[in-house]
């Protein structure tokens, strides 16, 4: 069955319905959804899908001419193309006139093959194809190539696409649709454990339980997903064991890039760069209190990709126990008792969410354009204070609370929120309040008397 997607599908459908040449760049991280996204798009349509793996340039030219010839009827009477040019040129006579979706999926390994191919496609583009009708689709999951080596402004393809797409992990909204039969607070238990990341979320049993799942399929050392960080670490990097270092820091609670060089003992000015990457690759995530510069000095660095969050939280610092069998005690010891804890996190990345839908829907307040966490020096208490979330237009601002707690929240919580807007500079306030288990008497009351300044939002009210 096939999820999510109908933003990205309805792009695709858009671009091969419109006249002439189309040329898309679909991008993002690793299992996050692209081939199966395009596959779907292609079924049923005149396509040809071909997936550079990491073959000489020779190899991947013979399997792309088998692959065109027989697309086109002709694999039993025509030999292997001579040459890239010569079979791109087969490809552009024959779409002149007819709509043909070309995929040339991890299009980095065939770049490094070939690295003649970004070139030689511009030049196809201005030439030949500009007047056909091709589709031409270029999918990677090297972040940093296509943004660099085919989408930069030093590339030979910069200004030819027509369309371009980071494919991100699905949202829990369609997340929660690979369990349908499970109680929500399950649903959001898989997503802050697995992610948006459909390869993952197919790894778990819709018909058995959560716990069930996380037991057999996590921490279970012959899962699939039992070593996963670490082999994309392999695949991605050059040094994942330094990588590997940075990421257990930050699971540990280093936040703060002098906090992560001493915890891997390498110069900060090291560690920063090696972080930039993770950030790149979206397992790390950089954060600032909202409207601070970015220069500041309160930058602080946190896990991004839930399944890492997860992994290096939970099942790393158990490989030992786990590698003898011990998976049921290491779920009913180490991570049962402090899931819900850990959830508190992910709730609020659900909380943004589903604010941003609101947004673009039209159903707030205001129309925001950012959104972020805000912590700073509160000075009439005399100490820290953190706001969840806070999203403004500049002149207005939505202060948000989000408490992932089995009891419900009462009046004294609301004011205490409400309280928190003397903290920030803006012209305008709205205040809202999403809570696992509701509101008290005093709470919902309090909302009834802010004329629509205030939103109380259960967690119940956000899955209907």
């Amino acid at each position: 069955m096939f999820i999510g997607r109908i933003r990205e599908m309805d792009v695709l459908h858009r671009l091969t319905a419109a006249p002439g040449f189309q040329f898309l760049v679909l991008y993002g991280r690793r299992r996050v959804g692209k081939t199966t996204l395009l596959s779907e798009f292609c079924r049923g349509r005149k396509a040809i899908f071909f997936v550079a793996d990491e073959f000489d340039a020779k190899t991947s030219l013979d399997r792309f001419s088998r692959q065109l010839l027989s697309w086109a009827g002709l694999a039993e009477i025509s030999q292997p193309f001579a040459s890239w040019d010569a079979a791109f040129e087969f490809l552009a006579s024959r779409t002149e006139q007819e709509r043909v979706v070309l995929v040339l999926d991890e299009y980095p390994c065939l770049a490094e093959a070939y690295p003649r191919i970004s070139s030689l496609l511009q030049n196809l583009i201005d030439h030949r194809f500009a007047a056909g009708q091709l589709f031409l689709i270029l999918c990677g999951s090297s972040v940093g190539f296509m943004e660099r080596e085919v989408l930069g402004e030093k590339s030979p393809l910069f200004g030819r696409r027509t369309a371009q797409i980071q494919l991100q992990p699905l949202l829990f909204a369609e997340s929660r649709l690979f369990f349908p039969e499970w109680k929500a607070e399950d649903q959001l238990g898989a997503y802050g454990i697995l992610g948006g990341i459909p390869q993952y979320l197919k790894q778990f049993a819709p018909a058995e339980t959560l716990a069930d799942n996380v037991r057999e399929r996590l921490l279970e050392k012959t899962a699939y997903l039992y070593e996963e960080p670490k082999n994309l670490l392999r695949q991605e990097l050059r040094q994942p064991a330094l990588y590997h270092s940075i990421l257990t820091a930050v699971a540990g609670g280093a936040s703060k890039i002098g906090e992560i060089a001493d915890k891997i003992g390498e110069p900060s000015d090291k560690a920063a760069k090696y972080v930039g990457t993770l950030v790149d690759l979206r397992i790390l995530k950089k954060e600032l209190p909202i409207g601070v510069p970015a220069a500041s000095r309160k930058t602080i660095y946190r896990m991004e990709d839930a399944f890492f969050s997860f992994w290096y939280r939970f099942v790393f610092p158990s490989t030992s126990a786990l590698a003898q069998g011990m998976g049921a005690v290491i779920w009913s010891t180490r991570v049962e008792p402090y899931l819900n804890e850990y959830l508190g996190s992910v709730f609020e990345e659900v909380c943004r969410e589903t604010l941003w839908q609101w947004n673009q829907a039209g159903r707030l307040p205001f129309v925001f354009d950012r959104m972020a966490r805000w912590w700073g020096n509160d000075a009439l208490l005399r100490r820290e204070a953190e706001l969840d979330i806070v999203a403004t237009d500049g002149r207005a601002a939505l202060v948000g609370e989000c408490r992932w707690r089995n009891e419900p929240v009462g009046r004294a919580d609301v004011e205490a929120l409400l309280d928190k807007g003397r903290l920030l500079h803006f012209d305008d306030y709205y205040y809202v309040f999403f809570a696992k288990r509701g509101f008290r008497t005093g709470a919902r009351e309090l909302a009834a008397d802010s004329n629509g300044r205030l939103t109380l939002v259960s967690f119940a009210d956000m899955v209907k």
